[in-house]
This record gives structure tokens, C-alpha cells and sequence, in this order.
């Protein structure tokens, strides 16, 4: 299998994610959306790590924060705040 057709296999098993991630959230408790986006997220940065070794920290930062998600909402939402501004220095 050429890298194309192995990456093309990647991006599809994570739309499947979220389209049954979206199905999931109408039964869920609210909670869970935002730790299934992240688990998308996370699914991603395997992707994207195989030519960006920054999104390896990336990828870190999201499991740490999936991990006290439950745990200390308050604690996960500057979790993601922090996340987000690594997001927006990779981008510049």
C-alpha cells in the first residue's frame, strides 16, 4: 500500500469517528462531545506527526487533557485553552 492510500485509510476511519461520534452525543451526556473531538483530534496528529514531529507534543497535551476531562471541568477547559494556543503558533 502506497503512503497516499494509507493516509487516505486514516482520514476515512476518523470521518467514521465523528460521524458515529455525532450519532453517540445525541445520547450522551453533554460531557462526552468535547472528549470525542478530542479523541478526533488526537486521531489527526498521528496523521499529520507522520510529516510534523511538533504535533507529537500536540497529541500529549490533548490525551492529558481527555485524561481530567471528568474529572475537573474547570482544569479541562485551561487544558484546552493551552492547546489551542500551541495550535496557534504552529499555525504562523
Amino acid at each position: 500500500m502506497n503512503n497516499l492510500q494509507s493516509v487516505k485509510e486514516e482520514l476515512e476511519e476518523i470521518m467514521f469517528f465523528l460521524i458515529t461520534s455525532a450519532r453517540g452525543c445525541i445520547d450522551e451526556p453533554a460531557s462526552y462531545g468535547p472528549l470525542r473531538l478530542l479523541e478526533a483530534a488526537s486521531r489527526l496528529t498521528d496523521v499529520v506527526g507522520k510529516h510534523n514531529d511538533s504535533y507529537i507534543k500536540l497529541k500529549d497535551e490533548i490525551n492529558n487533557s481527555m485524561d481530567i476531562a471528568l474529572i475537573d471541568e474547570e482544569k479541562f477547559q485551561e487544558q484546552l485553552d493551552d492547546i489551542i494556543l500551541h495550535l496557534a503558533k504552529e499555525v504562523r
